[in-house]
């Protein structure tokens, strides 16, 4: 897999998470805060958290974590 690939994949995957988390804080908002709901945000952006410092994309890593301290 070339870099180009490694880095789609990246996006493709965050993308995905990216979604997840919007579709959390849109049920927060619309049905007030649950367990699951914010474990599902919450999860989301770890994961985010951890590709994008994989992928060395450190100013990526560095704004979710501000996000992830703001929910937990």
């Amino acid at each position: 897999m070339g870099y180009s690939e490694f880095i789609k994949d990246f996006l493709d995957d965050a993308d995905t998470h990216l979604n997840v988390f919007d579709r959390s804080l849109l049920s927060l908002e619309k049905h007030g805060l649950t367990k699951e709901v914010l474990l599902s945000a919450l999860d989301s952006l770890q994961t985010l958290k951890d590709n994008s410092g994989m992928v060395g994309v450190e100013s990526y890593k560095t704004c979710i974590h501000h996000a992830d301290e703001v929910l937990e």
